[in-house]
Parts: C-alpha cells; structure tokens; sequence
C-alpha cells in the first residue's frame, strides 16, 4: 500500500524464463527491464478479474451470455455488482445486478435474443 511519505518499490527481474528465447530471437539477451512499468493502487475491495463467455442456443436465434465477476478484498454484506452488456454503438442490452458471496465470487447469466453474430465482413 502507498501512504504519504517515504515508500519502497521493489522489483524482481528474471533473467531467464521459458520466454526469453520467444521475445530475443535475436540472441541479444540483455537482463533488466526494457518495458514500461506502471504503479497503481486499487481500493481495499474491488473487481480482481472478470470473465465472459457467450454461448449460441442451437438455433443461432438466441445466445446466454455468461459472466463471473472475481472480488478481492474483505466482502461485507450485502455487496453486490453491476454489469451491462451494450452494443457496439453503446445502447444497453440488459443490466444485471449479482449478489457477491463471502469468497468474493459473483456469476449471472443474460439471456440475449437475436444476437448479432461475428462474420469476417462485419
């Protein structure tokens, strides 16, 4: 955690691991960092991770959109989240509100008729 004041930043550089021989095909292997880096502070509860998978109903006609939201930090009750699923010219679709539980997971599922499904030309 960051407070105002003197702060330590501490970096652990890997000179070997099973990348280096993808990014340095080169053979200029040079240990340290070459990438930026960035330092960020998140509240002490807020959305670690979330993942989304959209699943066709057999006639194409409709889909269920899945979502599982992952929490990190201390879940008091009642915490819930909210989530939108829009279209690309950002009209919401449906908005579904998921209680978190004590292990700071949350899942729902939103049904979508007439999906607009993904070509190559559009």
């Amino acid at each position: 955690m960051i407070r105002p004041g003197k702060n330590l930043i501490a970096v652990r550089v890997y000179r070997w691991t099973d990348a280096t021989y993808i990014e340095d095909q080169d053979m200029w292997w040079l240990s340290g960092i070459f990438r930026d880096v960035y330092c960020y502070t998140t509240p002490l509860t807020h959305i670690r991770d979330v993942f989304t998978q959209a699943n066709l109903i057999d006639d194409l006609n409709h889909a269920k959109f899945a979502i599982k939201i992952e929490v990190s930090g201390p879940v008091n009750d009642p915490t819930t989240v909210i989530a939108s699923l829009l279209t690309p010219s950002g009209e919401t679709i449906s908005t579904v509100e998921t209680a978190v539980t004590k292990e700071g997971r949350a899942e729902s599922t939103i049904d979508i008729t007439k999906p607009r499904l993904w070509t190559a030309e559009t």
